[in-house]
């Protein structure tokens, strides 16, 4: 919209080809001028019809003649500067033309998540019924390991302690992914801060950022966690600091905490600012909330009972398939109509943590290649 402008100069719009006229070039637009009130009675001033080819053809000519939609007249001039069609590789198109994700994983170690031995603990190890952890880092774990040459996903805790020695918020776990006999070396503790271990991401990705036109690696960070923050604006330095390289962040909340400040960070509402004014150059992070272990009875269960991974009824079919999963995401298709998928079911929560992973990953990637 411009205001108070009888001559009012547009700034470019983008928009996919696919959405403008369906990859028709010979396709009939419609446009429209429309003389702008703040009570919302918007007055017409004059439209045309035009084809992407004849807008390419009158860019940087002579003008388009707008008329006037009830009168039938000639009611002013559209000059067209530019029209341009750039392609932009599609997300499918960069993994199989070699890009890896890699997989960065960190994990809750705060007090607040209920001693490991404890039933009722979000760490609870029970033998038949993997915890929310296990099961979210298998969600994710299991999609990006295809594209993982190594299949080494570093593992990091946060908010725990080594006997006497100092909380540390970023620490690392032995072993590939999540490794159980951290629980039983380290006290949970807390605060529960964010920073330490996106920071820890950022560096990784920086080595990625500079090495892009060589050898394309993008890294997926999950931190799982079981509620609020207290490093709110220095989180929102980190991620602002990260959305100009390859990185997204996947935050995941278990249990029934109150993760307000988590919805924030999704970014989804507002771009994120720093308190300094720098705005995040994309969005990179996603947050699910998925639910907590209940005791009923006296018996420990989860909410949803099935112990398989959400992603094995998706990632087990992609080296077979020709990465049928990603086909999927860029042509938009319901994963649940293709014939090739094993009929595996999985809970409700693990499936919903696949679906978001698989309907933001995309996006995000495209937009930073795009960026660079």
């Amino acid at each position: 919209v411009q205001k108070k402008n009888l001559n009012p100069t547009w700034a470019p719009i983008l928009i996919s080809f696919q959405k403008l006229c369906n990859g028709d070039i010979d396709r009939p637009l419609k446009l429209e001028c429309i003389d702008w009130d703040s009570d919302g009675s918007h007055d017409a001033i004059g439209n045309l019809t035009i084809s992407w080819r004849a807008l390419q053809e009158a860019a940087g000519k002579e003008p388009i003649t707008l008329i006037h939609p009830r009168k039938n007249v000639p009611a002013g001039k559209l000059y067209v500067m530019q029209a341009s069609l750039e392609e932009q590789p599609s997300f499918l198109q960069y993994i199989q033309q070699g890009c890896e994700l890699n997989f960065m994983v960190a994990i809750d170690f705060t007090a607040s998540n209920g001693h490991p031995a404890d039933p009722n603990s979000l760490h609870y190890m029970n033998p038949a019924v993997p915890s929310k952890y296990q099961q979210a880092i298998q969600a994710i774990g299991e999609v990006l390991e295809f594209y993982d040459s190594d299949m080494n996903f570093p593992a990091y805790g946060f908010g725990g302690k080594y006997s006497n020695e100092p909380v540390q918020h970023c620490f690392a776990l032995n072993g590939q992914g999540f490794n159980p006999e951290a629980l039983s070396v380290m006290t949970l503790h807390g605060p529960t801060l964010f920073a330490p271990v996106i920071n820890a991401a950022v560096a990784q990705a920086a080595v990625m950022h500079t090495n892009i036109r060589t050898q394309q690696r993008y890294l997926v960070l999950t931190i799982l966690c079981d509620g609020m923050i207290l490093d709110m604006e220095a989180t929102v330095d980190a991620i602002v600091k990260a959305s100009s390289l390859p990185l997204s962040i996947f935050i995941v909340g278990i249990g029934a905490a109150d993760f307000s400040n988590m919805r924030v960070l999704d970014g989804d509402d507002a771009i994120l600012t720093t308190r300094t004014g720098h705005r995040a150059a994309r969005d990179i992070v996603q947050f699910v909330e998925i639910g907590a272990r209940t005791v009923a009875g006296g018996t420990l269960h989860n909410e949803d009972p099935d112990p398989l991974p959400a992603s094995a009824e998706y990632a087990a079919v992609v080296p077979t398939s020709e990465l049928r999963l990603f086909q999927m995401i860029d042509s938009e298709e319901s994963p649940t109509s293709s014939q090739n998928m094993s009929p595996i079911s999985v809970g409700n929560d693990v499936k919903q943590i696949t679906a978001e992973l698989l309907e933001e990953l995309p996006g995000q990637f495209t937009k930073y290649m795009k960026m660079n």
